[in-house]
């Protein structure tokens, strides 16, 4: 009867606390997870800023370096003397 009735229904009710606490669960480990991700993300991004930075100072460093062999390289610090008297 009646006692059944209500021993079903507080089942129904223990086992939908417990479906709700396993959904809060893999709520909090999906934002987790999505963190992660997100500061993997944006971990890549600074690699990649990084990378574009070094080629740029890669490229000015290139140019100063012809510059100066065109303008004559060391010789031309030293009054034209050539190391070693030479």
């Amino acid at each position: 009867g009646t006692s059944g009735v209500g021993g079903a229904v507080g089942a129904i009710s223990s086992q939908m606390g417990a479906n709700i606490g396993i959904i809060g669960q893999q709520q909090t480990f999906a934002e987790q997870a999505s963190a992660a991700n997100q500061r993997a993300a944006d971990a890549a991004g600074r690699g990649a800023q990084a990378q574009a930075e070094a080629a740029q100072w890669q490229t000015i460093g290139s140019l100063s370096g012809s510059i100066f062999q065109a303008k004559g390289g060391w010789a031309s610090l030293a009054g034209g003397n050539k190391v070693g008297g030479k």
